[in-house]
């Protein structure tokens, strides 16, 4: 079984994050889907309680997901993993 090398997740998105935030304003954020390529992920932490997980691309993009730690981490741990086999049985043949 092939895997997909994007992963489609809600996230939650600060959309004023480029201004200059107001310390005494509360942070909005939104629900948007979003569809990261597995390549680009550069580290994957749970989230604050423990329903989310925040995902750090490696261009520096954060991302808060809305799905448990386990789940986004074994997904792509397993696409990493199959990953470095074809390159390696690539290379050996």
């Amino acid at each position: 079984m092939a895997i997909q090398q994007l992963m489609k997740l809600v996230v939650w998105v600060n959309p004023d994050e480029s201004d200059d935030p107001d310390p005494a304003m509360p942070v909005r954020m939104i629900r948007r889907i979003a569809v990261i390529p597995l390549e680009s992920i550069a580290y994957v932490q749970e989230g604050i309680n423990r329903a989310t997980t925040t995902i750090v691309l490696a261009d520096g993009d954060v991302f808060l997901a809305d799905e448990n730690h386990e789940v986004i981490f074994e997904y792509w741990q397993r696409w990493y993993t199959q990953a470095q086999n074809a390159f390696v049985s690539f290379r050996s043949n």
